[in-house]
């Protein structure tokens, strides 16, 4: 075989491996793209989100997860490590929270997601108690929920979730 066919088809080789492989693309069509089964996020432990310099522990509670087609929401509650649980008392983190939704193994984010504190229903902001709003992830695999703790737009303290979608 002459070298420059054994390289030709060497490359070719690889421009197909890499493509088959390519992120889940959706041009691939996969016949079972529509199958896919969302497992709910299931945290661990006492404190599932750890803020360690804060002293602050949160938990992350699906209200609709995600899908193909619809965004999803979440809950962020806050307490305090020493004294508080996953049931309560709720406290405020004293920063603006940001969720950032990271899939490692791909080196890419997705779309903002809003994150607002809860308020009651005369507009007051309920101590600890946060909604996630436009969660999507653009593909399946495994991802980090970044929940990050700001001001001024500087992160003080950031934890992650692992979660497969």
């Amino acid at each position: 075989m002459s070298r420059t066919l054994y390289v030709s088809l060497s490359i070719l080789t690889l421009l197909f491996s890499g493509a088959l492989l390519a992120c889940d693309s959706p041009l691939l069509d996969h016949v079972n793209a529509n199958d896919v089964v969302r497992e709910p996020l299931r945290e661990a432990g006492d404190c599932p989100i750890a803020f360690p310099v804060h002293k602050l522990c949160a938990s992350w509670t699906w209200d609709r997860m995600p899908t193909d087609s619809d965004l999803g929401t979440a809950q962020l509650r806050f307490w305090k490590a020493d004294v508080g649980t996953v049931n309560g008392p709720f406290v405020d983190p004293h920063h603006e929270v940001f969720v950032k939704l990271w899939m490692p193994a791909m080196g890419h984010g997705s779309s903002p997601v809003t994150t607002e504190a809860r308020v009651d229903a005369s507009g007051a902001k309920i101590p600890g108690l946060y909604d996630a709003s436009k969660v999507f992830f653009v593909m399946p695999g495994k991802w980090e929920i970044w929940v990050q703790l700001k001001t001024a737009g500087q992160v003080h303290e950031q934890a992650k979730l692992d979660v497969e979608i």
